[in-house]
């Protein structure tokens, strides 16, 4: 507290009690409510001082608390490199109850969630083109691994939770999501561009203004998909399944797309421009 704080209060309690002092003096009838008064100033004064040492004992207890966090933290994030399946995926839950508990650490553990699906992704076996170019022995993956899943599941599908993330930047850039299951997940601004999301379950997934530029969609199913304004520069969208005229003359731009037998035509006769290449302005970089 400030010393002049305590001066103040000090010189005020004096000036009260030398006051009553001398009502009483003048006034002997009125000593019984002089001693309720003199309690009542004493009381004030104590229930003055019991704030100021909670709101200290608080401080303390925030500043152990924000300790604790940041070491739990730091700990998640080790276990995110350990070699064991297992250490790894409880490294994934305990920063995802971080991001539950702490609103400061959302940003930055969906951050470090995604660059793990893309760094895991992208290892040898994940993303390949042809057996050959791997080795006839090396391992081919057919869907995201189990800490993928898990990670897809607690960012994206919408469960009570996923909407801590709601204002979290979505990078999933050159990630390996083939077979991946995305049904019912928010996707919504998320950059995907060069992504591999063959064979995808795309059901009622929101894809509204995320960026496909590039991205090979080959057989994914758009059922009930929300792709308003979605960007699809060079995409491959091949056999996509479940894909309608009406989800693609809502998006951005199908400038060079590759799309199922026929629905090409019935866009440029529908809506050309949304073919045609996007202005300067808008032009994304591929």
């Amino acid at each position: 507290m400030n010393i002049w704080k305590i001066i103040f209060i000090g010189v005020v309690i004096i000036a009260v009690l030398a006051g009553l002092l001398i009502w009483h003096k003048y006034y002997p009838q009125t000593a019984e409510y002089a001693s309720y008064l003199i309690g009542g100033t004493f009381l004030l004064f104590q229930v003055f001082a019991y704030s100021k040492r909670a709101n200290a004992a608080e401080k303390t207890a925030n500043l152990t608390e924000k300790g604790n966090t940041t070491e739990r933290f730091n700990n998640a994030i080790e276990h995110l490199g350990h070699e064991s399946d297992s250490v790894r995926l409880g490294g994934i839950y305990a920063l995802h109850h971080i991001a539950k508990e702490a609103e400061d650490y959302r940003g930055r553990v969906c951050e470090i969630l995604c660059a793990y699906i893309r760094t895991t992704t992208n290892q040898k076996g994940y993303k390949p083109e042809t057996i050959s170019q791997l080795g006839t022995n090396a391992p081919i993956v057919t869907e995201p691994n189990i800490q993928v899943k898990s990670i897809l599941d607690l960012l994206f599908i919408r469960t009570p939770d996923y909407e801590i993330y709601q204002r979290s930047q979505v990078n999933l850039m050159y990630t390996g999501l083939k077979y991946a299951k995305l049904e019912n997940a928010n996707l919504q601004n998320a950059d995907l561009q060069f992504a591999q999301l063959q064979f995808s379950e795309l059901t009622n997934t929101n894809l509204q203004n995320a960026n496909l530029t590039r991205c090979d969609l080959q057989v994914a199913n758009f059922s009930g998909s929300n792709l308003q304004n979605a960007t699809f520069i060079f995409a491959n969208l091949e056999k996509a399944r479940n894909l309608t005229i009406d989800q693609l003359l809502k998006a951005k731009t199908l400038y060079r797309i590759k799309l199922p037998d026929g629905m090409e035509a019935k866009i440029r006769d529908l809506k050309p421009e949304l073919l045609k290449k996007p202005e300067p302005e808008n032009e994304q970089k591929i």
